[in-house]
């Protein structure tokens, strides 16, 4: 009522799988050594408990935690199956500052999925932030609700091999 629409676990899924696949259509006749998918940064709105992890918010969810933590989970494997087809994917998780654990099982989940799977590479580390070296660039990934302004001096410090082999310095925040 709140938004003016109707929104629930199917809608998701079939926006999310859309918009994936609108990006392998688009870049089809392309040839790519590695996709990388961060996941995480709040990909569950909720923690089980039905709060954020603050326990101060209770967002408004469609549905009880267990179901969206199984769609969302077969959602997000559906994608990484039809990324595959395209290229090696390189999964990198970063939890948000909504349901972390949660989240954290997820990258768990994932990994043990794909443990056998030369075509996908999961890191499930507990790290608030994580970094990448993808040809001259370095990356690094991170929700960005704890690291403020001070962002701009975290990876010469804490990815500082990555930071000096690269010409570009980038973060993907959620």
């Amino acid at each position: 009522d709140e938004t003016g629409e109707s929104y629930d676990l199917e809608i998701a899924k079939k926006r999310m799988l859309e918009n994936i696949n609108k990006y392998i259509n688009r870049f089809k006749n392309r040839k790519f050594s590695q996709i990388v998918l961060p996941v995480g940064q709040d990909y569950f709105q909720a923690s089980a408990t039905g709060t954020t992890t603050s326990g101060r918010n209770r967002p408004d969810c469609c549905t009880n935690f267990k179901e969206m933590y199984k769609k969302g989970a077969e959602a997000l494997i559906e994608v990484i199956e039809l990324l595959a087809r395209c290229a090696p994917v390189k999964v990198v998780f970063v939890p948000g500052n909504h349901a972390t654990n949660e989240e954290y099982t997820l990258s768990l989940l994932v990994q043990a999925y794909y443990h056998n799977d030369f075509r996908v590479d999961v890191d499930a580390t507990a790290t608030t932030r994580k970094y990448i070296k993808f040809g001259e660039s370095c990356i690094g990934f991170t929700h960005g609700s704890e690291e403020k302004d001070r962002i701009y001096g975290l990876m010469q410090g804490e990815a500082p091999k990555y930071f000096a082999s690269t010409r570009e310095h980038m973060f993907i925040t959620g």
